[in-house]
């Protein structure tokens, strides 16, 4: 979590009412956000601006697959149900798209 939008790697503008961004790293470099729609009570469509183009990936929560969201973006926006979490894999635009194995213990 950061304090203001200047201090995310990420982003930029501002962020949506009742929205919690997270920015995280692994071990290999890969940026993700962790995006939270604080809002209990309505559905939304949420739209988050980057610093650079990029690739977005999704990470599915129930089996770790991940898909494209957007290619070659600065921007890109999804739809959430009230209360929900999602992970987004941030991959820079002149890189050549890879997928990411994850394991999910259960």
């Amino acid at each position: 979590l950061f304090g203001t939008m200047a201090d995310s790697r990420l982003l930029q503008g501002e962020l949506p009412c009742r929205v919690s961004v997270s920015e995280h790293e692994d071990a290999y470099g890969h940026q993700y956000l962790m995006v939270l729609n604080r809002d209990y009570a309505c559905e939304r469509d949420l739209t988050l601006t980057l610093k650079s183009p990029a690739r977005v990936w999704e990470v599915s929560p129930k089996d770790g697959m991940q898909h494209i969201v957007a290619e070659n973006t600065e921007a890109f926006t999804a739809h959430y149900i009230p209360g929900e979490l999602r992970l987004f894999r941030i991959q820079p635009a002149g890189e050549a798209p890879f997928e990411i194995e994850y394991y999910l213990d259960k």
